[in-house]
């Protein structure tokens, strides 16, 4: 995968959050209120999750996916935060990683040693953009 081209110095990032349960509405809400952070999408197969965490931002809520790929692609995000059910972060983190923006995962990584090595080694394997940074989330 070629990574998008290098936009220069970003003023304002671009977040998108994936799972929109509690730790998900905690992201988005935070990222609201970031200065130089824009919310710029939601993902979640869930449409009674995607609604609730709609609900809780209210005016202005961002633009919402079911499919994260979609989102990927239609979005562009900078940054992606990814607040799934913990047994879905290994598979939800394979096109985020591909797609090359900064990552926040929340804890665990994955659910078991063998998986968060997979996740490992897809990160290695991608072309990420410039100064990529993945991070995991321990609040």
């Amino acid at each position: 995968m070629i990574a998008p081209p290098y936009r220069g110095p970003v003023a304002t990032l671009r977040y998108a959050v994936v799972g929109t349960g509690m730790m998900g509405t905690e992201h988005a809400t935070t990222i609201r209120a970031l200065p130089g952070a824009h919310l710029a999408a939601l993902c979640d197969p869930e449409p009674q999750s995607l609604a609730r965490v709609a609900s809780a931002l209210g005016d202005g809520a961002p633009p919402a996916w079911r499919d994260v790929d979609r989102m990927l692609a239609d979005v562009d995000p900078d940054v992606v935060v990814v607040a799934s059910p913990n047994h879905t972060h290994d598979e939800v983190l394979r096109p985020v990683l591909a797609h090359g923006a900064h990552v926040l995962v929340e804890k665990p990584l994955a659910i078991t040693a063998a998986r968060c090595a997979a996740v490992r080694e897809a990160a290695a394997a991608t072309e990420p953009r410039a100064g990529r940074e993945i991070g995991r989330a321990h609040v």
